[in-house]
């Protein structure tokens, strides 16, 4: 797990990119989460995160989407005030796009590249 993702920020330190490689399960991801948390890489200054799987096989199927929407959910407090973008490149955006609309989750985007997730993150809507 530890090479397939790869922690920096950009934007004076207010946003965090977690950049995956190879293969990505949605245990690898929810780990990846696990490790942002674990060494509180997300200080009061970070305004968003993104999750960068252009470089990465997107593994997580529609069938996984209940329990990623539980793990966020019990990690409410972690992320509340966060802009999360996803940029996903793959035909497996339409498992993401199916994840926001079911749960409703207006915090989460998608975008096929990053200038454009930076832009929202900074952005007031």
């Amino acid at each position: 797990m530890i090479d397939k993702v790869r922690f920096s920020y950009c934007e004076k330190d207010i946003v965090l990119i977690k950049s995956f490689n190879g293969g990505i399960s949605l245990q690898e991801y929810i780990n990846a989460w696990r490790k942002v948390r674990g060494l509180r890489m997300l200080q009061k200054n970070v305004k968003g995160v993104i999750s960068d799987f252009t470089d990465c096989e997107f593994q997580i199927e529609e069938e996984e989407l209940d329990e990623l929407f539980i793990f966020f959910q019990k990690n409410i407090n972690f992320i509340v005030n966060l802009k999360l973008a996803l940029v996903i490149d793959s035909p497996k955006v339409a498992v993401m796009t199916l994840f926001i609309q079911k749960y409703k989750i207006d915090q989460i985007k998608i975008f096929s590249s990053k200038i454009p997730a930076l832009n929202w993150i900074h952005s007031d809507s």
